[in-house]
């Protein structure tokens, strides 16, 4: 075995050891969605980042450094609307929650959709879920589902969000169509535009998923 074989080797070894992604990516707490830095740094052509601040401005929303088109957040700081504290970054979205914390007694965080939901104990005979129509997951938080069968009859959309429970309109743009194409990936509702990479104005109302004119 050569050198080069066992370096190699080792190198393998040392990340099953660690149980290491091979993509060597890194998890992050809370379900890798919520943060409260907005890691504006090292912007390639800050003088464009500023000029799309500028115009996202107009607007009420922020500008995403790395898609460099108008957003709710990069920042909690940025999240101003009563009930949405928190910026969910990987969307550029502000939501109820990111930790259990930001929720009230007897509450839990969801991290697929950064809601409060109730929690619940799944090793108890009283299931506090039962009046919604609910029942108690493992993660011991109220739930809808485990499969798009037992959407079928709810309200709430027809696709079972995965590791969350819960019934919902869409998963991904697939279960979209006409003059709204777009699955929302945080509310999981099928809408014209979701953020500013859907609008010809590099803006979309996150309010009502219309995008602003021009």
């Amino acid at each position: 075995m050569n050198l080069f074989r066992i370096s190699v080797v080792a190198i393998e070894a040392a990340v099953l050891a660690c149980g290491c992604n091979p993509q060597f990516d890194f998890d992050v707490p809370d379900g890798g969605k919520m943060s409260s830095a907005g890691g504006t740094t090292g912007v390639a052509d800050p003088v464009a980042f500023e000029q799309c601040n500028t115009r996202c401005s107009v607007w009420g929303q922020v500008c995403a450094p790395e898609w460099m088109v108008c957003v709710e957040c990069n920042e909690d700081k940025n999240c101003t609307v009563s009930g949405k504290p928190r910026c969910w970054v990987e969307d550029h979205r502000c939501v109820e929650c990111a930790t259990d914390t930001d929720c009230g007694t007897g509450q839990h965080c969801v991290s697929q959709t950064g809601e409060c939901r109730p929690a619940c104990n799944f090793t108890s005979t009283d299931d506090i879920c039962s009046s919604d129509g609910d029942k108690c997951g493992d993660s011991n938080v109220c739930i809808s589902c485990n499969q798009d069968q037992e959407c079928t009859t709810t309200n709430r959309g027809k696709r079972c969000l995965p590791g969350c429970g819960y019934c919902v309109a869409c998963l991904t743009d697939a279960d979209c169509g006409g003059t709204t194409p777009r699955c929302d990936t945080v509310d999981h509702m099928c809408v014209t535009c979701k953020d500013g990479r859907d609008c010809a104005s590099h803006c979309c109302d996150t309010g009502d998923h219309t995008c602003y004119s021009m």
